[in-house]
């Protein structure tokens, strides 16, 4: 599906020279792969530890691109091809490109940071809002840095009205860079943990770390927590705006939460509970189509996302159980009736953690 911008939109957009020309070209997408190129994609040229990217621009062409970034011709050997987009900074032309769709796009975002859980909510969230009013686009797998971000908010098909964007840190302003390209209208942080402490040495500078999305909400914007986060309140006071809660209650034991889950029963490939919001009361119980009652938050912010973006709250609890988990996040196959969890996908201790407490 076409891009926002197409690729006259996006010479202008990067101040790019265009010295073989320019054709009438929409773009489908983003890549830095030459070997992943499909038709219509944008091949971004990026420099790597071993070579540079615009060294495969002239093969990204012929598999069907749309056009390329390059830094260098001599290196791009593309002469005489068209929709070659020649800058001084691959890397801050995608960025920059990225930052001009934002401006472009009046459309719901969300924005997701965490410890654990961001791909997991990012996906669900968009589950839910794709059954409940369609056009949504997430983001990617875990392209959820300086790099994976603006390739994700790039690649926004013109069709959409909701995107859901995940953004990870290992070292501080990580997410202040790419949140300031966003600029999301809801926010979402999933728990604060120990991880990255190598680059952030204490949990405090973590907080703060994770805390730099809030700066870039809307003072009307929405701010999610999870309340079993010993640091919710912490997060909390640091936004101007509206903050909701979620949380988890094993005991059944009613927290008055803006969203969350009591009389909880747990299996090894589900869980299931009472699902309760502030503004509606209960609305059913719901099976959850996951192992680990450390997942479920995830699908609590995406009852509150899809209730403030309007949803029809009688649709909810159905949508929930229609999710599907992401691959590697607790995800349980049967291999001659014996039952394997794959909590595999990038795991820190923490999420590690939360496994073998499930199992």
């Amino acid at each position: 599906m076409a891009m926002v911008v197409d690729v006259s939109q996006l010479k202008k957009a990067i101040a790019a020279e265009a010295p073989y020309g320019l054709t009438n070209q929409e773009l489908t997408g983003v890549v830095i792969d030459n070997r992943k190129v499909e038709q219509g994609n944008l091949f971004v040229g990026l420099p790597g530890e071993k070579t540079h990217g615009q060294r495969f621009a002239a093969q990204a062409l012929a598999a069907g691109a749309g056009a390329v970034i390059v830094e260098d011709l001599a290196q791009a050997k593309c002469d005489g091809i068209p929709n070659v987009l020649l800058v001084p900074s691959a890397e801050k032309a995608l960025q920059e490109a990225a930052r001009k769709v934002r401006q472009m796009i009046d459309i719901s975002l969300v924005g997701i940071t965490g410890t654990n859980g961001k791909t997991t909510s990012k996906e669900v969230v968009a589950s839910v809002l794709e059954q409940s009013f369609g056009s949504t686009h997430a983001s990617g797998g875990n392209l959820n840095n300086h790099l994976g971000l603006p390739m994700s908010l790039l690649s926004i098909p013109k069709t959409s009205q909701y995107g859901v964007f995940e953004l990870g840190m290992s070292n501080p302003g990580e997410i202040d860079f790419i949140a300031n390209i966003l600029k999301p209208q809801i926010g979402i942080i999933t728990n604060i943990g120990a991880a990255h402490l190598e680059t952030m040495g204490t949990i405090e500078a973590i907080v703060d770390a994770k805390a730099e999305l809030i700066a870039h909400l809307p003072e009307d914007g929405l701010l999610l927590l999870n309340a079993d986060c010993a640091w919710n309140e912490e997060l909390a006071s640091r936004h101007k705006g509206r903050v909701k809660k979620v949380g988890v209650t094993r005991e059944g034991i009613k927290r008055n939460l803006d969203a969350e889950l009591t009389k909880v029963t747990i299996g090894y490939d589900f869980v299931e509970g009472l699902l309760q919001t502030k503004a509606f009361g209960e609305m059913g119980r719901v099976r959850l189509p996951i192992a680990g009652v450390h997942i479920a938050t995830g699908f609590l912010f995406a009852v509150l996302v899809a209730l403030e973006l309007g949803a029809e709250p009688k649709t909810l609890p159905a949508a929930l159980m229609n999710c599907k988990p992401a691959w590697g996040r607790m995800e349980t196959k049967e291999f001659a009736g014996v039952c394997v969890i794959n909590d595999g996908y990038n795991a820190n201790p923490a999420s590690m953690e939360a496994a073998l407490r499930h199992m």
